[in-house]
């Protein structure tokens, strides 16, 4: 970010960002699929971690309807 800042860049969006970076024009739209790639594997990483519930117990009950709710949402996913 200190990058940024001291080129005075003001808006964070994509275009602008992969420019004051000096990425190439001709790669810019590789950086898109790089980018969902790493959202797509964010999503999917809980899928390979097993969820117990006895390990949510252990946190409260807030946080097993919690990762209920996140379990079925990475099942959803998968």
């Amino acid at each position: 970010m200190f990058r940024l800042s001291a080129l005075a860049i003001t808006t964070l969006d994509l275009p602008t960002l992969l420019a004051a970076s000096g990425v190439h024009p001709s790669w810019r739209g590789n950086w898109l699929v790089f980018l969902k790639k790493a959202l797509v594997r964010r999503r999917t990483t809980g899928c390979q971690e097993m969820w117990t519930p006895e390990a949510a117990k252990r946190v409260g009950r807030s946080s097993v309807v919690m990762a209920r709710a996140e379990s079925r949402e990475r099942n959803a996913v998968c």
